[in-house]
Order: structure tokens, then sequence, then C-alpha cells
């Protein structure tokens, strides 16, 4: 009695199965672009027990990036000068004392331990404005004067960054 409406109920079975699976397979069409984050600056910062020295001691003001040859000439493509700027800072302790680099400014942060003849590497999201390094632990060590700028770089044009 039910032998042949089984051979019927598959190409239907089928029919849905496919049109299921097509519209799964159709997302947006659009796929937007979001801009990539700024390039991360880079500052050397030397402490002794006389004071905090900081080069460069400007950074986010100037759109020059080494270009590799073929893009000599090309503008660098510009980031959001909203978003905080990462700083990497690269820090070398030439006193006796372990200490940690102190950041005074619109945001304020701390480094971990940098040892004693030591060195150390601190990331930090930066906003414009200007700011103090200081060797939190070395009183006498005079500190050093640092600006962050509003220009951003975006690391478009630059391979393995994120």
């Amino acid at each position: 009695m039910g032998r042949g409406r089984g051979r019927k109920a598959i190409p239907a079975v089928l029919a849905a199965s496919l049109a299921i699976l097509l519209a799964a397979g159709c997302g947006s069409t659009s796929h937007p672009n979001h801009p990539r984050p700024p390039v991360p600056a880079q500052v050397t910062v030397n402490i002794t027990d006389a004071a905090v020295q900081a080069q460069p001691a400007v950074v986010g003001i100037s759109r020059h990036v080494p270009n590799i040859t073929q893009n000599q000439g090309v503008r660098q493509p510009s980031a959001d000068r909203r978003v905080p700027l990462t700083v990497s800072f690269t820090t070398s302790n030439t006193t006796a004392t372990v200490t940690s680099l102190e950041i005074h400014g619109p945001v304020d942060k701390q480094s971990g331990p940098i040892v004693a003849e030591g060195n150390n590497v601190f990331k930090v999201a930066l906003p414009n404005g200007h700011y103090t390094l200081e060797a939190a632990d070395l009183p006498g060590a005079r500190p050093a004067s640092f600006y962050v700028g509003p220009v951003r770089v975006s690391s478009q044009n630059d391979l393995l960054l994120p």
C-alpha cells in the first residue's frame, strides 16, 4: 500500500534540501574593509641615575614612514586620529636599582619591573597629549618629556602586521 509513495517523496526531499543549502550559502554581498590599525611607534628609553632619556621624544606628528623602493613618492594612508597610538617603549635600565617606567599625562601607566642593568619592552596605547616619563624608584633621575601627536599612519601597506 505505501510502496510507491517513497519514490515520489525522494525528489521533493532532495529539492527542499538543495533549496536550503543554496539559501544558507548566500550571505551578504558586501564585505566592508575595516581600516587597519595605526603603525605602532617605537621609542627607546634609557634610564640612568641622573635622568630618563627618550628618543624620539615626539611621535605622531609626521606621516613619514620608511617606504620600500617601489613605493617612494606614494603618500601613506592615514588612520583614525581619535584612536590611541600604540607606543612600544624599549627600556634600558643602566642603574644598579630595579625600577619601572612611569608614564604621566592624559593617562597614567606603569611598566613592570625593569631589573638592574637590564631591559624591558612595554607597549601601551596613548591618546594625543604631553607626557612625562619617570623612573619609579629613582627620585634623583630627571624625567623626560614626551609628546604624542594626532597623525596616525595606517598599517594598510605593511605586510605581516595585524
